[in-house]
């Protein structure tokens, strides 16, 4: 329901418990809901630049269990993908619950072609990365899995951790276990910022309109609001824009720095 309508409709409904209130208001959003969601659906085509997505080979390394909390097992199998291997800085991606690598598949394309080294993970139960019966998935214990596997492939700086819904949880408590090892993340659609988006009547109104957050100096990070896997496909392009924008920004300070 549009979130106009619906404001001017509830206060009217609340003051007054009569069916016939109901029966005089609810069409008229109806109506209005209907025309607006047919006029979304005639323009939704022209408002996205899709880039084409790209799903690079699996890759397998063994993640040490022990400061995962885990005794079952001394290591997990964990697969990732590695697209640009040669390339700088260094993104990695955490996604959401449930996930995968593949989530990433659109956002991945425009860092790519920039040059960008991209790594997604797969947390463990996710993809194809098994999950220790007595693994559980505290936001430190999946921080330490990905600090973990990024030490075993030889990874020991990130230009930019980017997390997705419940992976964003992930990505914070990266940026406090392994302190020295990200110098920027990106947030989607993460849980806790901000009133949820799906929470609302009608998201799909807003992603046209994609705000962002960007901070400067030393907290380097960015914000997407919107939800669900949306931002990651219909605003790759935008999203990547911004990724690259506070990578270069970094890149430049560290630079005036030496």
């Amino acid at each position: 329901m549009h979130s106009g309508n619906l404001s001017r409709f509830l206060p009217r409904l609340s003051k007054s418990s009569k069916i016939s209130d109901i029966r005089r208001y609810l069409p008229a959003v109806l109506q209005f809901n209907a025309k607006h969601l047919v006029g979304l659906a005639a323009t939704k085509s022209q408002n996205f630049d899709l880039p084409t997505p790209f799903d690079p080979e699996v890759k397998f390394v063994d993640v040490e269990t022990g400061n995962l909390n885990v005794s079952s097992v001394d290591h997990i199998r964990a697969g990732y993908t590695d697209e640009n291997p040669n390339g700088s800085p260094t993104v990695i991606t955490v996604h959401g619950c449930p996930g995968s690598h593949y989530d990433f598949r659109y956002l991945a394309t425009p860092l790519r072609d920039a040059g960008v080294r991209i790594i997604r993970i797969n947390l463990p139960g996710f993809g194809p990365t098994p999950k220790p019966y007595d693994f559980t998935y505290t936001p430190v214990n999946k921080a330490n899995f990905v600090g973990n596997l990024l030490n075993n492939i030889g990874i020991n700086r990130v230009g930019m951790a980017v997390g997705h819904s419940m992976g964003c949880a992930c990505v914070t408590s990266l940026v406090s276990t392994h302190p020295n090892l990200v110098a920027s993340y990106a947030l989607l659609a993460s849980c806790g910022t901000r009133p949820h988006f799906g929470l609302r009547p009608y998201m799909s109104d807003k992603m046209p309109h994609v705000t962002y957050d960007l901070t400067t100096g030393i907290s380097r990070q960015l914000v997407f609001h919107n939800s669900g896997h949306y931002p990651q496909k219909f605003h790759a392009n935008h999203i990547g824009k911004a990724m690259l924008d506070i990578l270069n920004k970094i890149d430049g300070t560290k630079q005036r720095d030496q």
